[in-house]
Formats: C-alpha cells, sequence, structure tokens
C-alpha cells in the first residue's frame, strides 16, 4: 500500500470520526431542546386518608407535559413541601411511570404529612403557598440519564380555615348534668369535600375532662363555608372557664385533630 492510498483512508476515516461527531453533538442537542419542552402543569389532591392517629396520605395528580420528540422512561419523582417559613410540612413520591413524547399525563403521587407537628396542624385552620421543590431522575431517549429539578409555589388550602367557636349560656339538666351551647364556624378551601363528625372534649383548667358531645356536619364542598351549632353535656361542679376545647374530625377515610380553642 502507497503513502497515497494511506493518506486517502486516513483522510476517510477523518471524515467519518468528523460526521459521527457533529452526529453525536446534533443527537445530544437535540435531546437538550427536547428537554426543555417538559414541563409541570400542576398538582391536584383527589383523596386523603389517615395512617394512625396522626399521619395524613394525601393521593394526587402530578400534571407533566412532554412535548419533546423522545420518551422519558423510568420517570421517578420526590416532593418536599415547605411552609413560607422554609420548614417541611409534607414529602412525597411517585411510583416510577414513563412520560411519552409529544403528551401531558397525570402520575399518581403520595403526600404524606405528620399532623402531630405544630407546624403541620397550623395548615388545619390556615391557608397558605407552599413552595414544592421536586427532584425527577428518568432516562431520556432511551440513553441519557436525566435529572431535574422543579421549583414551584403550591397554593394550600386549609379544610378548617378560621375554626372558630361561640358559646351560648349553659343550664342545669334534670339528669345533674350542665347543657353547654356551643356555635362552630369555619371555611373548606381543601380540594376534598368535608363530610364527617366533629367529636368535642371539654376539659377544665386543671386537665380534668368535664364531658363533650359531637356534631354531624354535612358534605362541605370545597369553597363552602359551614356554620352550626350543638349542645355539649358537662359533669356539674366542673369548673371549664378558662379550661380547653378539643375537636377531632372523623370521616370513612380520614381522623383530623383540629387546633384546640381556648373556653372563655
Amino acid at each position: 500500500m502507497n503513502h497515497l492510498t494511506l493518506y486517502r483512508a486516513g483522510r476517510v476515516t477523518g471524515w467519518i470520526s468528523i460526521l459521527t461527531g457533529l452526529a453525536l453533538v446534533g443527537f445530544v442537542l437535540s435531546i437538550a431542546v427536547s428537554a426543555s419542552y417538559i414541563q409541570y402543569e400542576g398538582t391536584m389532591p383527589i383523596s386523603a386518608r389517615s395512617l394512625g392517629s396522626s399521619n395524613l396520605v394525601i393521593s394526587a395528580e402530578v400534571g407533566l407535559s412532554n412535548q419533546g420528540v423522545y420518551s422519558l422512561e423510568g420517570f421517578h419523582m420526590s416532593l418536599h413541601l415547605l411552609n413560607p417559613q422554609g420548614e417541611l410540612v409534607a414529602t412525597g413520591s411517585t411510583a416510577t411511570s414513563s412520560l411519552p413524547a409529544r403528551s401531558t399525563v397525570e402520575i399518581p403521587l403520595s403526600i404524606h404529612t405528620d399532623l402531630s407537628s405544630p407546624i403541620v396542624s397550623l395548615l388545619v385552620t390556615h391557608n397558605s403557598t407552599l413552595k414544592a421543590h421536586a427532584w425527577i431522575n428518568a432516562t431520556y431517549a432511551t440513553l441519557v440519564p436525566v435529572h431535574l429539578t422543579l421549583t414551584e409555589d403550591y397554593p394550600w388550602g386549609a379544610p378548617f380555615y378560621g375554626f372558630s367557636t361561640s358559646w351560648g349560656t349553659p343550664s342545669n339538666l334534670s339528669n345533674g348534668t350542665v347543657s353547654l351551647p356551643i356555635h362552630v364556624s369555619f371555611a373548606n378551601y381543601f380540594p376534598i369535600p368535608d363530610y364527617g363528625t366533629l367529636g368535642m372534649s371539654v376539659f377544665s383548667t386543671n386537665g380534668t375532662r368535664c364531658g363533650g358531645g359531637s356534631l354531624s356536619l354535612p358534605v362541605i364542598a370545597t369553597g363552602s363555608s359551614f356554620s352550626g351549632g350543638t349542645h355539649l353535656h358537662l359533669a356539674q361542679g366542673c369548673d371549664y372557664a378558662g379550661g380547653t376545647l378539643t375537636l377531632l374530625y372523623t370521616d370513612p377515610l380520614v381522623t383530623l385533630e383540629i387546633p384546640p380553642q381556648v373556653i372563655p
């Protein structure tokens, strides 16, 4: 083989390397451009259930749009929800799934929160704008590992927003108990209706339980308000003035403590 043949073969090999490199660069650039079309479309809670006395699991759907030309495989998302003070109030995760090219899908998301935490229990009666931090791991175009971070505001609507109580005049009953009228009011801004029972217990300032009662709630849709009352039955002689009213909401799926109220 003469030098001219070797030279020509080397040039051909060089051009093949250059073209291969350009093709690879073009592929990577197309992936990068296509990945920029992945968008977060929002999170919508669809149901809630209790695990134990204080753990609440909210089932939600995360909307994601992939308008690129490649599919997203092995998709998994982890989520942290922070209050305006930067404190962690809930964590979440999705099952592993896929996001086809040029599609918008709803991916199931489970959010876990511990209502025994004071910073979390505040969300039962107060609306807030939470900060959602999401970490996404996936494989793009079947070849390239992708690690994405999303940060979005998440409007939180309280299920018992502005919960308040007012009290009537007590009366002695013939059975030796005291009937104490109570009136409660609140609004439901959570995306799931309230429709359970409010259990109420009255405690004196020294921690003695004086008695209590319950109030059945109708279906209170999102954005609706409730105002209603009942009578609590207390032991005579139990000094409840300045004491505490504890409240426990229950429905077929959820058990939820509402922050206690001070009795005037």
